[in-house]
């Protein structure tokens, strides 16, 4: 009750703007606990756009070029990539095309050496199938070469530079 009117006092209510004249260094306590919600929620936009972004420009393909040194290529612009994919799986997949090209191996799995294309078989001491992903000469059998999503395989038959 009141001691000045015998009544009952209003129940006051909580007055944030108040609080705040009241108490101005309270105002960074208020900011700093206050949820940043429309922050976050724009940094996790932000986020998952980029990703989806950079999912979209990687293809979902390899390519691969067989050159036969007579100025005769054949090539595959999309071969389907799948994960743990290799440079054999490539070659097969290459081989199963309706215009495939015939690869001629000899072993299994990450010991797999390719000895022919087409009618071309590797020399020994002469020309031979050499391949390289992305420019770079492989140090590994096509068993062995796990590849990326968009590499590109080039198969060549030539000699081996052993000065290299």
């Amino acid at each position: 009750m009141s001691h000045l009117t015998g009544m009952i006092a209003p129940r006051r209510t909580h007055d944030p703007a108040a609080c705040l004249l009241a108490h101005p260094g309270s105002a960074r306590l208020a900011n700093r606990a206050r949820p940043r919600l429309p922050v976050v929620a724009a940094w996790l936009l932000l986020v998952f756009a980029a990703a989806t972004v950079q999912a979209a420009d990687k293809p979902d393909t390899v390519s691969m070029v067989v050159d036969y040194g007579d100025g005769v290529q054949v090539h595959f612009t999309a071969l389907p990539w799948q994960d743990s994919m290799t440079v054999l799986d490539a070659i097969d997949a290459a081989a199963k095309h309706p215009h495939g090209v015939k690869f001629e191996k000899r072993g299994r799995g990450t010991a797999t050496l390719v000895t022919g294309i087409g009618k071309l078989k590797n020399e020994g001491s002469g020309k031979n199938w050499l391949y390289s992903v992305n420019k770079k000469d492989a140090d590994v059998g096509v068993g062995a070469y796990r590849l990326e999503p968009g590499d590109a395989i080039l198969w060549e038959f030539k000699a081996y530079d052993y000065n290299r």
